[in-house]
Formats: C-alpha cells, structure tokens, sequence
C-alpha cells in the first residue's frame, strides 16, 4: 500500500517562494513606514474622471434589465405534449396556457412572453433552431436542436449505429482542475505571484505606466470588438407573444393568439413580476 505525500516537486516550489514572502513581508513593513514619512503624494487626476462619474448612473440601468421568474418549454418529443414528434405552434400554445394555470404547479408574475421556432419539415426545424440558438441558447431549446438534428439526418445514417464500446467509457478530463492538482496550483501559484510582484519593482514607475497604458488600451480595443461581434448575434426571426396580467389573463391571451400551423415547434415561456424589458425590446413587443 503507497503512503501519500505531499509531491516532492511541489514541495520544491513552496519551500524557495514561502523563503522568500517571510523576506518580503519585512520589505513590504519597512517601506510602508517610509511612506509615512511623506509630506505629500504626487496625483494626478484623469481628466475624464467628471465624465467617467457621470456614467455611474447607468450601472444601474443595466442592473435593472436583470429579473428571475419562471420557465417552461414545451417541444414536440415530450411525452403527451408532441403527437409522433410534431406539434404546432398553436397546439404549443395550449398547453403553455393549461401550465399558466395548472394547480399542482402554480406561477406567479405579472409579465409573461412566448417565444415560438417552427419549421416547416424536422430539417428545416433544426436549422431555424439553430441559428436562433447562437442567441437564445437555452438548455431546452439547445436539447431540442440536437434532438431534431440527429432526427433529420438520412435514414442510412441512422442504421449505421456504432459498435458497442466496453463499459466504462473513457471520458476526456482535465486534471487541473481537480483537487489536490488544482489546490497545489492555487497556493504556489499565489505564493509566485508575490515574488512576481516584487521583481516588477526594478521597471522604473513611467515605464510600469507606460506599459499599463498599452495594456488598457489593448484590453478596450478586445473589449470594442467583442461587443460588437456580440450585437451582430441579435438577428434571426421567431414568433413572439406578449403577455400581462395574471397567469388566468395570460393563459387565456395565449389560447386567442394564433401562431402557426407548421408540423413542427417549440414554444418557450417566461414569467416573471418584473418586466423582462430587455427581452421585449429584443423581439419588438
């Protein structure tokens, strides 16, 4: 039976960087009290800091785009919702009704929108799922396009099953992120860093700035490109119902509105007592 031990090599690692933070930890005590010693600090504000406070405001308009709720889905391969894997969008939408009232699992909210991707054929389902799902990729609706894909594909791939694999399965895994590996790496990874820190004090103070300065302004031109290709993801169509009042008035908005009769469809709901304004806006209801 093998004893287990803390890994030599880690072990190496801790030894030399903990020597060295018990050095820096009367470094860092000693020009501490030097700063005491100073008149004045030298600061100079950015003159965009009026500006930049005026912008505060909007975190919180940001912050209240957020709300929680309720959600369901409802897709053509769930058990007495699809009739043999199709169900339409109006059909859909009955029986998101029945669930707005259902008394063994109640809802509550004030504010309710339906969101409905058909599709003519199970191919042309999948592929409007799929694109919509770039977006929108909630867990029910990813599940349904990968379902809806597999069910599209060619009867001849369909017969051709694989040979049976020996239980258990090999999985992919990344041992890094798993204890005790990941703990190791935590620890001596902090204990580094603080050498790291220390040896960046021989740049002097205007080439450490200079240096932030290019940094920032590589991370706000990642930043400029990465919204921008986020935004161009808001495209696509889907049939959108909006809904208020109580779930009775909700329920009964959604058995008047008429969707689509395409075989095929899913139809997601949320509720909430919160406006999801965020999400009206995004399909214009």
């Amino acid at each position: 039976m093998n004893s287990i031990t803390f890994p030599q090599a880690a072990q190496s690692i801790h030894a030399q960087a903990s020597g060295f933070i018990g050095q820096l930890k009367s470094h860092v005590a000693n020009q501490a009290s030097q700063l005491d010693k100073l008149s004045h600090t030298l600061h100079t504000p950015s003159e965009l800091a009026d500006s930049a406070a005026g912008l505060a405001a909007l975190r919180e308009q940001l912050n209240s785009l957020l709300f929680s709720g309720f959600a369901v889905a409802l897709t053509p391969y769930q058990y007495r919702i699809g009739t043999q894997q199709h169900l339409s969008a109006d059909t859909a939408a009955t029986f998101a009704a029945q669930k707005l009232t259902e008394q063994y699992d109640p809802v509550s909210g004030q504010h309710g929108l339906a969101l409905v991707i058909t599709g003519s054929t199970e191919s042309t389902f999948a592929a409007n799922l799929s694109a919509i799902t770039t977006l929108l990729a909630f867990p029910e609706w990813l599940a349904v396009t990968d379902h809806a894909q597999k069910n599209a594909v060619l009867a001849i791939e369909k017969m051709q099953i694989p040979a049976r694999r020996l239980n258990p399965y090999w999985r992919t895994d990344d041992f890094a992120y798993q204890a005790p590996l990941s703990t190791t790496q935590h620890y001596l990874s902090a204990e580094l860093a603080q050498a790291q820190a220390c040896a960046e004090s021989a740049v002097s103070p205007v080439e450490r700035l200079k240096q932030l300065a290019a940094l920032q302004s590589q991370t706000m031109d990642t930043l400029l490109t990465d919204v921008s290709n986020f935004i161009r993801l808001f495209q696509g169509q889907c049939y959108a119902v909006r809904l208020t009042g109580t779930p009775a008035n909700m329920a009964k908005q959604l058995r008047e509105t008429r969707i689509s009769a395409e075989p095929y469809s899913t139809l997601f709901l949320m509720v909430s007592d919160q406006e999801p304004t965020f999400f009206y806006q995004m399909v214009n209801v």
